[in-house]
């Protein structure tokens, strides 16, 4: 069984987050018959996969909110077939990603790419990622001034994030964006 939820793209400030639905787990599974080299026929006699909606009555109660989608594929049928292909399966995760916000008033020459590239050199192999999901200008920032709201996803492979070391990593980011950019972190 395949689950999927929430929403199909990272926050923006260009557009709005969509949540994932039928045709995006639609795709997940045409994909993973591409890579066993099946093709798969979505017609009413289909024996392979089953895709369909969680009823939100299931989740209610453990206070899950949005849509969850699953595909129930038949996987004794389909590897029953000789497989003439080679791929790599990842492993999921072992441990949690951290997910922290930052709200920065920039100077407007400051270009994104900069605080990605003092990310990367302070966070190293531990940034899974980053997103900037709001900027806003206006006279109450000040003359040349923007704001960015960017997150961070932090991930170390070996081991849970404790607090005090996400809390020294994102002091160590606000320190290097104040120093190296001039930035005001907004609180």
């Amino acid at each position: 069984i395949i689950l999927v939820s929430g929403n199909k793209t990272d926050e923006s400030w260009m557009a709005k987050a969509e949540p994932i639905g039928y045709y995006n787990l639609k795709s997940v599974v045409e994909d993973i018959f591409t890579k066993l080299n099946r093709k798969i026929d979505w017609s009413k006699e289909n024996k392979w996969v089953n895709i369909e909606k969680v009823p939100a009555t299931w989740f209610k109660q453990i206070d899950i909110k949005g849509e969850i989608w699953y595909a129930d594929i038949a996987w004794g049928k389909l590897t029953s077939f000789p497989i003439n292909k080679s791929f790599e399966v990842a492993n999921i995760p072992k441990f949690p990603e951290v997910r922290r916000d930052l709200s920065l008033v920039i100077d407007k020459a400051i270009e994104y790419s900069q605080l990605e590239q003092i990310s990367k050199k302070i966070v190293g192999k531990k940034l899974k990622s980053m997103n900037l999901f709001d900027v806003f200008e206006g006279k109450a920032l000040g003359e040349n001034k923007k704001s960015y709201a960017v997150s961070f996803i932090l991930y170390d492979e070996e081991k849970t994030f404790t607090d005090k070391e996400i809390e020294s990593t994102m002091d160590k980011l606000i320190a290097a964006f104040e120093k190296d950019l001039g930035a005001i972190i907004r609180r």
